[in-house]
């Protein structure tokens, strides 16, 4: 299969290592390697057993749906060394409560700043105390925590391998008349936990157009969050967000309160469900018990990366057919870039944005996208909600670098647009 490789090998500090490797036409500039390493109580089976379960819970992710995977488990008397030929890596350095993790030789590749391969180490601890758990550099890096599962930190590794977003954000659909507590205890959590939410009584200032300003928001968080009580569809507004998220094909996710209804526009595989005894007070004055906030946390991020992940594999394959009916061969279709040759035998690198496209993605396409000489580049991604002062850095960005700028709701004659353009 055409372009690079994750690769995942999880050590134990005694030297058991498993390679995972997820195959899905990464762009060869993008090869990542993640390595676990973990160090637990109750010999090498208890930390082999912990590198594990972070290892399930990456696969369960799908970062890359369809992905072929292989496993091999090798037994080492010694900690492996890579060549100076191999990819950027992710060293994570996992340590339950009690357990002091030492620094090594080996690890000196990501806590050495010169190794440009590299990329930070990244600690993860079962309870906050960095100081007692991690030593030497390593209790330098800002660490990550989870409470009752390794599941919690998922994300964080993933978006550490750049295969999540860095800023998650997400978009609170809700009627303030039925879950103001809620949603207000939501924003709080999420942002806790480095999420930009959207929730209108903290983020629309007065004097501003709130048409505009909502339309703006959900182009920008892409994922809506819809709390669904029993009268979310007898407001025009939520109304309107949700129909403008099926319009613009924009993730959709639903936390149904007891006694809400199912918005029809959302598959039940996207919706999570509270019972009676998760929630404190009654009416709009209901919140989630102090207890259930993680979990439910958890449940609400895997939603977002998940809901971003299909967008991403949505607008890819919608690019590829276009560019197909079109007339245009396409080589590759992974990640985040579709490969294509038109009819006259150019090449073309097209990157598709989940969100909006910002300045960071023309900075990647310029220096992985736009190498080869006489090949063309495009990005892909939604513009046409944005308020014009977004809009129009992106519109100016786009002649500079002389990259097609083509929003999501233009695909259709990709290849016609594209060869049109004069880039």
């Amino acid at each position: 299969m055409a372009g690079g490789t994750l690769r995942l090998e999880v050590r134990t500090h005694l030297g058991a290592v498993t390679n995972v490797s997820l195959i899905r036409g990464l762009a060869d500039a993008d090869a990542k390697q993640l390595v676990i390493a973990a160090v637990g109580p109750g010999g090498p089976a208890a930390s082999q057993q912990l590198a594990q379960s972070l290892t399930e819970e990456l696969l369960h992710s799908d970062p890359f749906p369809g992905a072929e995977v292989s496993v091999e488990t090798q037994n080492l008397n010694s900690p492996k060394t890579d060549g100076g030929d191999a990819p950027r890596s992710l060293l994570v350095a996992i340590s339950p409560d009690g357990l002091l993790w030492q620094e090594s030789s080996w690890q000196s590749p990501w806590l050495t700043e010169s190794e440009d391969r590299s990329l930070p180490a990244l600690p993860i601890a079962a309870v906050q105390q960095t100081a007692q758990i991690f030593s030497g550099r390593l209790s330098r890096i800002n660490a990550v925590f989870w409470r009752n599962s390794i599941a919690e930190i998922r994300s964080a590794v993933l978006t550490r391998l750049g295969l999540s977003p860095e800023r998650p954000r997400i978009f609170i659909s809700y009627r303030r008349a039925e879950a103001q507590a809620l949603a207000d205890q939501l924003f709080g959590a999420l942002a806790e936990r480095n999420f930009d939410v959207f929730l209108d009584c903290f983020r629309v200032p007065p004097g501003i157009d709130f048409q505009r300003r909502l339309r703006h928001e959900l182009g920008d968080k892409s994922v809506v969050l819809v709390l669904e009580t029993a009268n979310i569809l007898g407001s025009e507004w939520t109304r309107y967000e949700i129909d403008t998220a099926r319009d613009k094909m924009l993730g959709l996710i639903a936390l149904q309160l007891p006694g809400g209804v199912s918005v029809p526009s959302i598959d039940d595989s996207r919706r999570i469900r509270l019972t009676t005894d998760s929630l404190v007070g009654s009416g709009p004055a209901s919140e989630l018990a102090a207890d259930r906030i993680p979990g439910l946390m958890t449940d609400i991020v895997a939603e977002h990366d998940a809901a971003l992940r299909r967008r991403l594999s949505m607008l890819r394959q919608s690019v590829a057919i276009s560019l197909s009916n079109d007339g245009w061969t396409v080589n590759q279709s992974g990640a985040a870039i579709v490969t294509a040759q038109d009819p006259n035998h150019r090449e073309w690198q097209i990157l598709v944005c989940s969100r909006p496209p910002e300045l960071t993605d023309f900075h990647t396409a310029c220096r992985h996208l736009g190498a080869r000489a006489g090949s063309g580049t495009a990005v892909v991604g939604l513009t046409a909600l944005l308020e014009p002062t977004a809009s129009q850095p992106l519109i100016w960005l786009s002649a500079l670098s002389n990259y097609p700028l083509i929003d999501t709701t233009e695909i259709a004659g990709l290849g016609s647009k594209l060869r049109g353009s004069g880039a």
